[in-house]
């Protein structure tokens, strides 16, 4: 999976907590019946660059993604599940640009 996929599961994201290198999302149980994020429930998802793991929980309905923030901002994953449509774009292009730069 990479980000420009999980950017389209935004829709049903919504930040409940984030602190560097954490950031609690809560979840509409409708992802579960869009066929785009199949994997992503099954966890057969590979993960993006950056992010070092995912974790979630079915009694909150919530997943918390652990990341490397040396390798992606905060306030641009922030910016990324944010609810502003144009911040949110521009965190994702800034997004991909760093994690190109890091392999070059």
């Amino acid at each position: 999976m990479d980000l420009a996929t999980l950017f389209q599961a935004r829709q049903y994201l919504t930040i409940k907590a984030h602190s560097p290198g954490a950031l609690r999302l809560g979840v509409d149980p409708a992802i579960l019946g869009d066929a785009r994020f199949k994997a992503l429930a099954s966890g057969g998802a590979q993960l993006p660059p950056g992010i070092l793991g995912v974790d979630v929980s079915i009694f909150t309905m919530s997943v918390t993604l652990r990341y490397d923030p040396a390798r992606l901002p905060a306030g641009r994953v922030e910016d990324f599940f944010g609810a502003d449509e144009p911040r949110a774009d521009a965190a994702l292009a800034a997004l991909q640009q760093t994690l190109e730069q890091g392999r070059a």
